[in-house]
């Protein structure tokens, strides 16, 4: 008889554990990129909607995947968008990106009006890259304007887990939107901001 102390017990914590190992030892696998959707993001609409941009202004998509429909839409709407995602798009093109950005900030002393990070979050799974990505993105953003943030809930468990999508996989944390607040404000600390959650929209500003 197998006694009960020797059976490994899978709680999710331990399953998570076991996943993000996998992730480390076959990164060719993990493929974050394949979450792209090819539809205009609810942040990005909120930014038109809610007045966070107007005609003229500069936008970053950070994370903005490998579809252009959220670029096309601001162009409609008169608004210059530039996308950077290190894994959605090549590293000439987000090089490309960073070069326009310190352009603007070298010629003009500007930076963008706003700073779109949709679904980006909940496919990370170490909380040093999600740390990372929240101040990198932050730095971008010019006073008094907005950084708008929405994630993917999933099933809202809170116990985040590989989700396989043909020979590939990607995370998602399956969190529930508020849960991220603490965690942003930490990253920025030392930094001045406001945060708060408009329902599925966490908005920081620059202050």
């Amino acid at each position: 008889m197998i006694k009960k102390d020797k059976i490994m017990i899978q709680t999710p914590e331990f399953v998570r554990d076991v996943q993000l190992r996998e992730i480390k030892l076959n990164p060719e696998y993990y493929k974050p990129e394949n979450t792209s959707i090819s539809q205009i993001s609810h942040a990005i609409k909120r930014s038109i909607k809610d007045g966070y941009v107007k005609t003229g202004d500069v936008v970053l998509d950070y994370g903005g995947g490998k579809y252009d429909k959220g670029v096309a839409y601001y162009t409609e709407n008169g608004v210059n968008c530039l996308v950077y995602d290190i894994y959605a798009r090549t590293y000439e093109y987000n090089c490309k990106t960073l070069d326009i950005l310190e352009k603007l900030k070298e010629q003009y002393g500007v930076r963008v009006s706003c700073v779109i990070l949709a679904n980006v979050l909940c496919v990370i799974p170490e909380p040093k890259e999600r740390e990372y990505v929240i101040k990198h993105a932050f730095s971008f953003l010019k006073k008094g304007k907005s950084m708008l943030i929405t994630v993917y809930e999933g099933d809202k468990s809170g116990f985040g887990r590989v989700t396989a999508k043909g020979k590939t996989i990607h995370w998602q944390e399956h969190r529930k939107t508020e849960t991220y607040m603490d965690e942003i404000s930490e990253a920025l600390n030392g930094k001045k901001f406001e945060i708060k959650r408009k329902n599925k929209l966490i908005v920081v500003t620059k202050i």
